[in-house]
């Protein structure tokens, strides 16, 4: 049996998938859809649902009859198969809504950067994995197999048990294993027969090697030993992964960034979960208003333990493109995803330099301007800001506190620092703090780190 038999399509997770009869998370559509446009770009025509397969591994593959000739728009089709998942999904992010609502036009290349920006941080292996459980449901549900099984399937089968006459039932016809030309597919030995007609039926098969049990007999139950075994195995594995995630989740974002949390305008705490060895960083000898603010790092980048319930402002740079501010307001949703914890994503659009496109690439650009008479900080629970930014690479900046003076607390020993100094004028300085000024700065009564560093006093 080859690997197409033992697939799914994507026609099946449509039906089951609209009927509720499998859950499917809108994080999961979004990697399905990924998948989809990043195997339509070996092909050609418009990509029809009955053509997709997904294995039980979790893999994607695009099979298109010979005979069928291309026709269509790839980048429209896979836009409109984004839009039917989500809404099998019955919940949506507002990223992948937008995915699925604009227009086509821009090239299945953009519309990949556009899937893989809304799902940061992306964790394939994961995606894999959450594919091959949505196609085993899948395939269990329109087989007629568990407790969500067809019930149609189910008195199929005992119709015909009940009016054959032979408690041997016969084996089945002899069908090829390979896959028909005309799109259609047979599952041999298993619980399903699936054409291509539109009106399908559910057709189960009895095992031809199993004997019928002579009558007043009972077949002997399997032993409970493997049963149990399985139990524990999985509770060790479950106990692992919850272990790891505790102490160590950095081992599936595969992200490292400075745990830090505002406590208020002008002074920046660190989380509970910091590391032993804290720093103090003092910035003196800045200018009235200036800005002060942190590196935190590149896009696409998760910003963790954020405090909830607190305003904060952000400003994304990038060579060629004039700075943007992004705030997140104290009342602010944050939402909870499939790890169960909270986190806010936080689309930044940044616009070419307006000096840059006027034949000054020298000059300052404006600095953006925050919401006057707002403040920055506070204290809340922890959560995470994914910051995704059309230009991939753009430095990330978060307001830790305004001139003359900022006293940025418990960052970490182990990482350089850098600082921003930027105003509504042409004041841009960078001051940058490496691991060994660290290591050679003296430590207060608490044994942490203090490091002073000098804005400046010119505009």
């Amino acid at each position: 049996m080859n690997a197409l038999e033992n697939s799914i399509t994507l026609d099946e997770i449509f039906a089951v998938a609209i009927a509720k009869r499998v859950p499917l998370a809108p994080e999961i559509a979004g990697y399905l859809a990924l998948e989809v446009a990043q195997g339509a770009r070996n092909a050609e025509g418009e990509v029809e649902p009955r053509t997709v397969y997904i294995s039980e591994e979790g893999t994607v593959a695009l099979v298109r009859p010979k005979k069928d000739a291309p026709t269509g728009d790839a980048e429209t089709s896979v836009r409109a198969i984004l839009g039917r998942l989500l809404e099998a999904s019955g919940s949506a992010t507002p990223s992948l809504s937008a995915i699925a609502k604009r227009a086509p036009g821009s090239g299945l290349s953009t519309l990949i950067h556009e899937i893989e920006t809304a799902l940061v941080p992306i964790n394939r292996a994961a995606g894999r994995r959450a594919l091959a459980r949505l196609a085993h449901d899948v395939k269990r549900i329109t087989m007629g197999v568990g407790r969500n099984a067809s019930p149609s399937s189910y008195r199929a089968s005992s119709a015909r048990t009940a009016s054959s006459p032979d408690p041997t039932p016969a084996p089945p016809a002899a069908t090829s294993h390979a896959l028909p030309s005309s799109g259609a597919r047979e599952k041999v030995g298993q619980t399903e027969k699936v054409s291509a007609e539109p009106s399908r039926t559910m057709t189960t098969w009895r095992d031809p090697n199993r004997q019928a049990a002579a009558p007043g007999t009972h077949r002997p139950r399997a032993p409970r030993t493997s049963l149990t075994i399985l139990a524990s195995a999985l509770f060790v594995c479950v106990a692992g992964i919850v272990v790891i995630w505790k102490v160590y989740p950095s081992f599936f974002t595969g992200k490292k960034e400075p745990a830090v949390a505002l406590a208020s305008e002008g002074t920046l705490t660190a989380s509970a979960s910091a590391p032993r060895c804290k720093v103090t960083l003092v910035v003196t000898d800045v200018p009235a208003n200036a800005e002060i603010l942190l590196r935190m790092g590149q896009t696409p980048l998760d910003i963790e333990r954020m405090p909830m319930g607190t305003r904060l402002e952000f400003v994304t740079t990038a060579e060629g493109y004039a700075p943007k501010r992004a705030s997140v307001k104290s009342e602010s949703l944050w939402n909870k995803g499939m790890s169960g914890k909270p986190s806010l994503d936080l689309p930044i659009e940044l616009e070419p330099s307006p000096n840059k496109l006027n034949g000054k690439p020298g000059a300052v650009d404006p600095w953006p301007l925050s919401d006057p008479g707002t403040e920055v900080g506070g204290s809340g629970s922890p959560g995470t800001v994914h910051v995704a930014a059309n230009v991939r690479g753009a430095e990330v900046w978060l307001l830790a506190g305004i001139g003359p003076e900022a006293r940025i607390e418990q960052l970490r020993c182990d990482a350089d620092i850098d600082v921003l100094l930027a105003g509504p004028e042409a004041l841009r300085k960078r001051l940058h703090v490496n691991k060994i000024d660290i290591f050679s700065a003296p430590s207060n009564s608490f044994g942490n780190k203090v490091v002073t560093v000098a804005g400046t006093t010119a505009p």
